[in-house]
């Protein structure tokens, strides 16, 4: 299967020991081809916690999807559902695009099986912020990756 993009700028590291283990994100890397996002907590991956990826594809934080989350207005996410054992491409309003593969293993998460197309991108270069967050539906927002701001990926597809 040939690649359908590179992606540049495509890790997140977050600094150990700013939250409870369970959700420490420590770091979150996109791999290319059919998408694949592993996600490393320095505890365990928690079984009544979600873990998320978020992307803003205009760039712009006042648009897109508005919530807990700051400095980003997300078009789509992907999020890990630890209760419900689901991972899905999310878009606004929460509405489900594409339930999605993923393994848990410790504290190693990886979601795989979405592409640029699912998101709506297409053209030869695109550049979208993209930010992690650990969370729970009682408590809200446990940790967050990079701790301010958002964190800017190029993906370029081959002509």
């Amino acid at each position: 299967m040939p690649v359908e993009a590179w992606v540049f700028g495509r890790k997140i590291t977050d600094p150990s020991g700013d939250a409870d283990p369970t959700y420490d994100i420590i770091e979150v890397s996109i791999k290319e081809g059919h998408y694949i996002i592993h996600y490393k907590v320095s505890g365990s991956i928690g079984s009544i916690g979600a873990y998320s990826v978020l992307f803003d594809i205009d760039r712009n934080p006042a648009t897109g999807e508005q919530g807990w989350w700051t400095g980003i207005g997300p078009e789509f996410w992907i999020s890990y559902l630890g209760e419900d054992q689901e991972a899905w491409l999310f878009t606004i309003g929460w509405v489900k695009v594409k339930q999605l593969w993923y393994s848990v293993e410790g504290g190693y998460l990886k979601i795989s099986d979405f592409t640029l197309s699912d998101m709506g991108l297409s053209g030869r270069i695109n550049r979208i912020d993209i930010a992690a967050y650990s969370y729970t539906k009682s408590s809200g927002p446990m940790d967050r990756a990079p701790d301010t701001g958002v964190r800017t990926i190029t993906i370029i597809s081959p002509p």
